[in-house]
């Protein structure tokens, strides 16, 4: 099972309670205390937790792992404290579901440019999740083809396709050449792929004209009736 629990090491304790500091590990990123308490809540309660309550959890537990809930634009707007270890729970806190309202979402292109779900209604939106591995471009054919039959739809016009990575732009540029593919490049979107849990990648997601889910798709094949809908 995926695991996207983001965990909070004990340097914090140092900021919070002693004024001197322990050596931290090299690769470790400090996260100013004031950002935290106001991002903090209890899952099972819902409720924000003060610092107060953060400090006797660390005295207590030592070290304890947070669930991050992300907002449209694909930030972290909160973390969440699971009290109940016995309940588990995916940091994907906002799961589509066929045949629901898909889940409101801005995505910043590789253009620096804004995209809506709402500004993206009346057409059929195709996001495609792609997977860089050691440098290459996992299952190019597939975008290939899938971008063909794109344009070979008698509905093109009426198509919005993007593709999105959790890569940055420049780790994207150098195994896609995004000038020759009509798919928007949206760079950058970990936190749409944790926010919706979507386990499997490359996959491809499919949201129809009112915004509407109509499900996840591994295989081009699947796709065709929906591309002339």
């Amino acid at each position: 099972m995926k695991q996207t629990i983001i965990t909070f090491f004990l340097f914090i304790i140092s900021v919070l309670s002693y004024s001197q500091q322990p050596k931290m590990p090299a690769n470790a990123v400090r996260i100013e205390p004031e950002s935290i308490y106001s991002r903090l809540y209890n899952l099972q309660t819902g409720k924000k937790m003060t610092q107060e309550d953060f400090n006797f959890l660390i005295k207590e537990k030592g070290k304890v792992s947070f669930l991050p809930f992300f907002d449209k634009w694909g930030e972290i707007e909160k973390y969440y404290y699971n009290p109940n270890p016995t309940i588990r729970k995916n940091s994907g806190n906002d799961s589509p579901k066929v045949k629901k309202t898909f889940p409101d979402f801005v995505f910043t292109t590789s253009e620096n440019k804004k995209i809506a779900l709402e500004d993206l209604k009346g057409k059929l939106i195709i996001i495609h999740i792609g997977l860089i591995r050691n440098n290459q471009l996992i299952n190019m054919d597939n975008i290939l083809a899938l971008e063909s039959k794109i344009k070979a739809s008698i509905k093109s016009s009426k198509i919005e396709a993007l593709i999105l990575f959790e890569d940055s732009k420049e780790d994207i540029l150098k195994v896609l050449d995004i000038k020759k593919t009509t798919f928007t490049l949206i760079p950058n979107g970990l936190g749409f792929i944790k926010k919706w849990n979507t386990l499997m990648r490359p996959t491809t997601l499919i949201i129809d004209k009112k915004g509407k889910f109509l499900g996840e798709y591994m295989y081009n094949s699947e796709i065709d009736e929906l591309l002339n809908k």
